[in-house]
C-alpha cells in the first residue's frame, strides 16, 4: 500500500480488526494520526466529529425536508446519513465498477438555438450561460444519479451573487442548497471537452478526484457538467458552420431536432461481471467518538460494524428500510458494512462522557493508546525541539511518572499534556523571545487545563504550584 514503517503498526492493527480507537491524553495528536494512517493506507477517507446533538439521522438515515414546490409546500424524503452514504460509495467504487446505466439510452438533444458550435472546446462561458438561463426558466433537467431509478438534481440560481462575472448555480444536498464552485465546473467541463467525451454518466468518484480533488459532491458536479455537455456539440472544423445552415446534417455530433444522439462507447477499464471485489480501502474517521450517545447514533449498526458480521451476510434492516424502493440500491435488502470499510475513532480517556460507550461497543474495536512522549512529530521547532520535548516530559512526569508509579494523587498518565499544547508556542513569537512564549503558553493554555485536572482534589492549589515550578525549571529529561 505504499505505507511507511512509521504507521505500519497502526495499519496492521486496523486491517486485522476493521475498527480501531486511538485513545490517550488530550493533545497527543490522535486526530492528526488517524488521517495520516488513512493516507498511508492509500485509502479514501471521510471525517466526522461526534457531539451530544449528533444522532441516527445524521449518521445512518432519516427524513429530510425537500425543496418547496411551485406552491411553496415542503415535503420529506428519506436521506442517507454520512456513514451509510460512505459505505454506499465504497460498494459502488469497489464492486465490479458497475453503474447500471443503459449504454443504449439516448442522450437528450438541445433545441437548435442552444447548440454551441465549438472549435477545440473553447465555449464554456457560452454554454454555462445557456444552462443558467434554462435553470431560471425551469427547463433544465439534471440528475445526480443516472441509474435506472434516476435521482433528480434540484438546482437553482443563487440570487444576487456573481463570481467571475457569472451567476452561481446551487444544488440541493441533504437539507439545504449548496453553492457549486464555478472553478470546479469549468475544470471538469474542459477536461472532458479536451477528450471529446460528451457522456460522463459512467464516470465515478476517482475520475473526478483526479480533476478537482477529494469531494463527496462529485455526483452533483457530474450532473451539472452533464447538463453542460448535453448543450454542447463539437465542430471539428469551421467549415461545418456553413454545412449546418443547409438542410443536410451529416456531422455525427450535430443533428436536427427530430434525431437523437446515440452515445459512443467510452473507453474504460471497468472490470467485467466476474471481477472480484477490489481491495481499495475506505476509512471512516470519527473524532471524539465518546462525546456522542453511541447507542442512539449507531442504532442497529451496532451489529453491522462487528468485524465478524461484515459484508452481505451481516445485513440488517434499518429504521426506514421500507422507504427504500429502488431495487438497484445496494441496501435495498438491508444495510451492511462492506469488507473494505474501516473505522477509526479517537477519544480522550478522561472525557467525562466516556461512560456512554458500553462494553459491548468497546469490544468491537481494537484500542491503541497514544502517549505524549511517543507522538512528538508535530513539534517542528528546529534546534529548540529537544528543549521543548524535555520541558513537556518533565511536566508529565510530575503529573504521573509511569516508571516509578509516582505523581499527583488522583491523576495518571491519562492526564499528561500532549504535544499539541506545546505546538501553541508558534503563536507567541518563540524565536525572538522564548521565555515570554513559555509564559504565555502556561498562562493561556496549560494552567487552565491543569486547574481542571486538580479541581476538588486534596491540596489542589499546592499541586498546581508544584506543576508550575516544574514547568519553569530547567534541565533535561529524556
Amino acid at each position: 500500500m505504499g505505507t511507511t514503517d512509521k504507521y505500519s503498526e497502526y495499519i496492521a492493527l486496523l486491517e486485522a480488526n476493521k475498527n480501531l480507537i486511538l485513545t490517550g491524553a488530550p493533545g497527543t495528536g490522535k486526530t492528526y494520526l488517524s488521517r495520516e494512517i488513512a493516507t498511508a493506507m492509500g485509502a479514501e477517507w471521510e471525517f466526522v466529529q461526534f457531539h451530544p446533538s449528533y444522532d441516527y439521522t445524521d449518521f445512518v438515515e432519516g427524513l429530510r425536508p425537500t425543496p418547496p414546490d411551485s406552491r411553496g409546500n415542503i415535503g420529506f424524503e428519506r436521506k442517507n446519513g454520512v456513514f451509510k452514504e460512505f459505505c454506499k460509495r465504497a460498494i459502488e467504487e469497489n464492486i465490479n465498477g458497475s453503474t447500471d446505466i443503459d449504454s443504449n439510452e439516448e442522450l437528450p438533444v438541445m433545441p437548435s438555438e442552444q447548440i454551441i458550435l465549438k472549435k477545440h472546446g473553447k465555449s464554456f462561458d457560452e454554454v454555462y450561460d445557456i444552462l443558467v438561463n434554462d435553470i431560471k426558466k425551469d427547463q433544465a433537467v439534471l440528475y445526480s444519479d443516472f441509474r435506472h431509478n434516476r435521482t433528480k438534481l434540484n438546482v437553482k440560481i443563487r440570487p444576487g451573487e456573481r463570481i467571475q462575472g457569472k451567476e452561481v448555480i446551487e444544488f440541493w444536498k441533504t437539507n439545504d442548497y449548496q453553492k457549486a464552485q464555478i472553478d470546479y465546473i469549468k475544470r471538469i467541463y474542459d477536461f472532458y471537452i479536451s477528450k471529446g467525451q460528451f457522456d460522463i454518466r459512467n464516470e465515478r468518484f476517482n475520475d473526478f478526484t483526479n480533476i478537482i480533488g477529494n469531494t463527496l459532491d462529485y455526483s452533483y458536479y457530474r450532473g451539472i457538467v452533464q447538463g453542460l455537455l448535453d448543450r454542447t456539440r463539437q465542430v471539428k472544423n469551421d467549415n461545418y458552420i456553413d454545412t449546418l445552415k443547409t438542410e443536410h446534417f451529416n456531422h455525427p455530433d450535430v443533428l436536427p431536432l427530430t434525431q437523437t444522439v446515440q452515445p459512443q462507447p467510452i473507453a474504460s477499464s471497468q472490470p467485467t461481471n466476474d471481477t472480484k471485489e477490489a481491495s481499495k480501502p475506505f476509512v471512516f474517521i470519527i473524532d471524539e467518538i465518546n462525546r456522542g450517545e453511541i447507542s442512539k447514533i449507531f442504532g442497529e449498526l451496532f451489529f453491522s460494524i462487528d468485524p465478524g458480521y461484515r459484508g452481505k451476510s451481516g445485513r440488517v434492516k434499518t429504521q426506514y428500510q421500507n422507504m427504500i424502493t429502488d431495487e438497484h440500491d445496494p441496501f435495498y435488502e438491508g444495510f451492511y458494512v462492506p469488507e473494505n470499510v474501516y473505522i477509526i475513532g479517537t477519544m480522550n480517556d478522561i472525557d467525562r462522557s466516556v461512560e456512554s460507550m458500553d462494553f459491548a461497543m468497546r469490544r468491537r474495536f481494537a484500542w491503541k493508546e497514544i502517549k505524549a512522549n511517543e507522538n512528538t512529530g508535530m513539534l517542528d521547532f528546529g534546534g529548540l525541539k529537544n528543549e521543548i520535548i524535555s520541558k513537556m516530559n518533565r511536566l508529565n512526569n510530575a503529573i504521573w511518572n509511569e516508571e516509578t508509579n509516582e505523581g499527583i494523587e488522583g491523576l495518571s498518565a491519562a492526564y499528561h499534556i500532549g504535544g499539541a499544547y506545546f505546538k501553541k508556542l508558534e503563536l507567541y513569537d518563540y524565536e525572538n523571545n522564548l521565555p515570554e512564549a513559555y509564559r504565555q503558553l502556561w498562562e493561556n493554555h496549560l494552567r487552565g487545563v491543569l486547574f481542571e485536572y486538580l479541581r476538588g482534589s486534596f491540596n489542589a492549589a499546592d499541586n498546581l504550584k508544584k506543576l508550575e515550578e516544574v514547568y519553569y525549571s530547567k534541565g533535561i529529561y529524556k
